[in-house]
């Protein structure tokens, strides 16, 4: 999350306060062309649309993945979403999205934490400015937790609820929160994403 600071703000630096256009995402795990870019330019790691999920398997460093998230990494030999077959990665990233009907090829309801935290375009910009911008992954799915691989990047070891999340803000500092600070931000079908926590107005 700390690399991915540095290079959010790198990238504002040199396009007026700007975060990366992602308004060709899909959902909330799968990014666009732009952020494809981003990844390589400002992390140093491009996600260069390999299929063979053992790659991206847990011991295998990459930017884009929690250290501790499998499921993503397994599930990433998934191909064929169009426009532009957008990437998935291990993190929910928020800022600069599009909805229908700009973008039809993204089926997220993003309502329950509000449309600012995933339209705003710029850093500091007047919508929602204290709204974190990345988060670990926590998704309930069908109903019940977890699945052939963990959906979530923290989940208790002898349990089944996830104890928690890393939040990073637009100043690029990392908050730890746990499951009970943290509400449903938006729908993605029968999924739930867990992102929303109480922020300052």
């Amino acid at each position: 999350m700390r690399q991915w600071g540095i290079g959010l703000a790198s990238y504002a630096a040199m396009n007026k306060g700007s975060f990366p256009p992602n308004t060709d995402a899909v959902d909330m795990s799968w990014i666009g062309q732009a952020m494809i870019d981003f990844s390589g330019e400002y992390l140093g790691q491009k996600l260069d649309g390999f299929t063979d999920p053992n790659v991206a398997r847990e011991g295998q460093d990459h930017v884009m993945y929690c250290p501790t998230q499998e499921w993503h990494r397994y599930y990433r030999e998934h191909s064929g979403w169009s426009p532009g077959n957008p990437e998935l990665v291990g993190y929910f990233y928020f800022p600069y999205r599009a909805i229908p009907p700009e973008n039809p090829f993204n089926g997220a309801d993003y309502t329950p934490a509000g449309l600012s935290w995933v339209l705003k375009k710029k850093f500091y910009a007047n919508d929602a400015p204290h709204a974190p911008i990345l988060s670990d992954m926590i998704q309930q799915g069908g109903g019940s937790w977890g699945g052939p691989v963990p959906y979530s990047s923290h989940i208790e070891k002898n349990g089944n609820i996830p104890a928690g999340s890393n939040f990073m803000f637009e100043d690029g500092h990392v908050e730890w929160k746990n499951f009970d600070e943290i509400q449903i931000g938006g729908w993605v079908g029968g999924n739930a994403t867990w992102y929303k926590i109480p922020i300052d107005p």
